[in-house]
């Protein structure tokens, strides 16, 4: 079978599955009975990829932690906001767990990093957006193999998720995506036209750092505009005609946010420590929740020098003056924001791994 619609890559053979711990690794992790320390390594790292900076559980989940019994086993039925609609596209989030019938259990590991890096699943079609290969493309091939290797280490899941619609469709019923992407162009190298120097207190190691975070994992362009930093909109926010925008979601019509430096309608008035902070709690300056869906719960568990590389990225960036209009949602305060907060009520922490869905498979 084939499931275009996905957020992120991983699956194994059919069998089964076991994990003992065996004592504590550095910052907390569990090390795996019969696994180099190669193995974990490379899990740990692809577990921190898909959870603190991809945020795969974002379209991929109902539940939001690997604690969840549907963690990454995509689209079930109420999920707020999906199936996504973009233009001719419906898409539903995939089973990215290794369940044979329902998820990618049947996928090669090969087949699972081609896809990453091409967008095009074993039978050559392309995945459905707005699964974010374009922007996953552009990783290293250690962090595409660590993705996987994470995705291959998780129990499976049975749940059938239903064909992604589009224009043409293939006899199994997902759709022809190839139009999605006929103008697609390579990330462009650094400095790209709307980079501009580091700000003061950053270093440009850390600037590049922070760039690879944004254009090869973070996918923050998929939301906040502009196909790459050749773009004169790069990550200038929500304008008019973008498709799939405003974000409706519950009760909140989100209108993604200026993120370049101008002063009037971006982050220009934001400090290295505001960015950090809104990235790390979800909070503004005025102490308001960022509104959903803006990943910082997947966000927050970034290593505070990711964070602070994230900032000092977008705090190079040119200004672009586009004043994006205030999101919306219930109780709004002054400035006609809405209170996001109850979108965070029942939100708890990242669990120590291994979690009740995280296993080992050497």
């Amino acid at each position: 079978m084939r499931n275009s619609g996905w957020l992120g890559r991983g699956v194994m053979a059919a069998g089964a599955l076991c994990v003992l711990a065996t004592g504590l690794q550095g910052c907390g992790e569990s090390t795996v009975a019969g696994a180099s320390s190669a193995q974990q390594q490379e899990v740990l790292r692809g577990r921190y990829l898909v959870t603190a900076v991809g945020d795969c559980a974002g379209c991929h989940s109902s539940g939001k932690d690997p604690n969840d019994p549907m963690w990454l086993a995509g689209y079930t039925q109420g999920t707020p906001g999906q199936p996504f609609e973009i233009g001719t596209f419906k898409t539903y989030p995939a089973n990215l767990t290794p369940d044979p019938d329902t998820g990618l259990g049947k996928w090669s590991t090969q087949q699972l990093f081609n896809a990453l890096r091409t967008g095009k699943d074993p039978e050559g079609h392309y995945l459905c957006p707005p699964m974010p290969w374009p922007t996953f493309r552009n990783m290293t091939d250690a962090d595409l193999n660590a993705v996987v290797a994470y995705l291959r280490s998780i129990k499976p899941v049975s749940n059938a998720v239903p064909p992604s619609e589009g224009p043409n469709p293939y006899p199994d019923g997902h759709g022809d995506w190839s139009s999605a992407y006929a103008g697609l162009q390579p990330l462009p190298a650094y400095p790209a036209a709307t980079e501009g120097t580091p700000a003061t207190g950053t270093t440009p190691s850390e600037v590049q750092h922070g760039r690879y975070l944004v254009t090869a994992v973070g996918d923050c362009g998929g939301c906040h505009g502009g196909a790459n930093p050749s773009d004169p909109k790069w990550l200038a926010g929500y304008t008019d005609g973008t498709p799939g925008q405003p974000f409706l979601i519950g009760p909140f019509k989100v209108y993604p946010a200026n993120l370049t430096s101008d002063k009037n309608t971006g982050l220009g008035n934001w400090t290295q420590n505001d960015i950090v902070n809104a990235l790390k709690t979800g909070k503004d300056p005025e102490g308001h929740y960022l509104c959903p869906p803006m990943p910082w719960p997947t966000f927050r568990n970034m290593t505070d020098s990711d964070l602070d590389a994230i900032a000092a990225y977008l705090r190079s960036l040119k200004p672009v003056s586009n004043a994006v209009p205030p999101s919306e949602g219930p109780n709004p305060y002054p400035d006609g924001h809405g209170d996001w907060s109850s979108a965070y009520a029942d939100l708890q922490p990242l669990p120590p791994y291994p979690a009740a869905n995280e296993v080992f498979v050497p």
